[in-house]
Formats: structure tokens, sequence, C-alpha cells
């Protein structure tokens, strides 16, 4: 302990301006990515059945930025001289592939290297804060924000019935339509979600080759609530 905080003492404030920057940039983006996965987790995804399914669309689809950024900056925290090439090369690999488009770059790639050096000639002392920082206050944060959600997700009653159902609730009263092709198995977007909707026969278990008319898609305020529109 002594021995750190000497360290950190004889440092140049310079660089622990410039390290304590890269933290904190690190640990609000990974922050940011915290929030809006666990909260994006249980708005649109724990879907499955089987718990180990959900944690693993949890980890890969939502959470995976978060824990990439966290990954990169504890390197860079313990390694510092690595940071610069590390960033660099993501930086380089994002030109690239977004190849003559001007917004990946100045709002992912230029930040990266800029980031990478502030670590590189940066020395964030003490570095088990700058760890603490970069590790926890996400994690942290990704766990607060998910934590209503989570229960509300894991409490959702299913009884079922699958079938044509009336449900009045939140001032919203709506005819849902069968499971059958209104309901996409996979993400469709809003223009191609109406083209089945608009074809769903009378009783919503078939597509008609011509236009019924008889369905339509919910409104974003029917759906979320007028508590939340």
């Amino acid at each position: 302990m002594a021995e750190e905080q000497s360290r950190s003492l004889s440092t140049p404030r310079g660089q622990r301006i410039a390290g304590w920057s890269a933290v904190s940039i690190s640990t609000l983006v990974a922050g940011f990515w915290g929030f809006w996965g666990s909260i994006e987790n249980f708005h649109e995804g724990w879907y499955f059945t089987r718990l180990w399914r959900n944690l693993v669309l949890m980890l890969v689809q939502y959470l995976s930025p978060m824990i990439i950024v966290i990954g990169l900056s504890a390197i860079a925290v313990r390694w510092r001289r690595s940071a610069l090439p590390i960033f660099g090369a993501i930086a380089v690999a994002v030109a690239i592939f977004f190849h003559g488009a001007k917004a990946p770059l100045v709002l992912i790639a230029i930040p990266l290297v800029v980031v990478g050096a502030l670590y590189h000639f940066g020395l964030p002392e003490p570095r088990r804060w700058a760890l603490r920082s970069v590790v926890c206050l996400p994690l942290l944060t990704a766990i607060v924000c998910g934590a209503y959600p989570g229960w509300r997700a894991i409490h959702r009653f299913d009884d079922g019935n699958y079938g044509a159902r009336f449900i009045a609730g939140n001032g919203v009263a709506l005819m849902w339509a069968p499971a059958g092709p209104g309901w996409p198995s996979h993400y469709a977007s809003w223009t191609r979600a109406q083209q089945p909707c608009a074809s769903l026969t009378a009783d919503g278990r078939s597509i008609s080759d011509k236009p019924q008319n008889l369905w339509r898609l919910p409104t974003l305020l029917e759906t979320a609530g007028p508590d939340r529109g």
C-alpha cells in the first residue's frame, strides 16, 4: 500500500490526468452499454423457456459491448504500452469495414486512437482503483438498471393459451391474433411486418393471397401503454 501511494505521488501530474481521463471515458462508455444492455435484454429478450439460453442471449447480444469495453480497458490499465497498438488496430479495422463513411471514422475510429494514446502515455495511479473503476462500476450499473426489468420478466405469467385474445389494460383494449404467421419467428422491420399482417385471414391462422386488411400492427403507444408514451 505504501509503495503504491509513493508511486502515485511520484507520477507526473500530466500523466495522471491523461491516465484517469482514459479511465473515465472507458468507464462511461462501458457503463452506458451496461445500462442499455440490461434494459434492452429484459425489454425485447429473455423469452426462452430455458434459463441458460436466456443467459447466453443476454451475454452475447446485449452485454457483449460492455464486456468488450471492460476487457480492453482492463488490459490497457494493466499493460498500458499495449493500449495504443490494440486500440489503433481496432480503429483501423473500423475504418476499413466502414470504408468511405465519415460517421464511423469520426465517432468510433478517431476516439479509439485518442483513448489508446491517453492510456499509452498516461498513468492512472493508483492502478487498482483504475481497475475497479473500469470493471466494477459498469457491472454495478448493469445490475442496478436491470434489477427491476429482470424481476418483471422473471415473474411474467404464461397460461399457455396462444389463441386469439382480447386484452384490456393500461387504457388500451385490443384483440391480438393467435399464434401463427402473424407472429414472426425472426426479427422483421415495421414495413416487412405489415405485409403478412395485412394478408392475415379472419381467424389469424393463415396468409391469404390477397390483402384482407382485417388485422394491423399495434402502435408504439398501444404496446408501451399510456404511462410510457
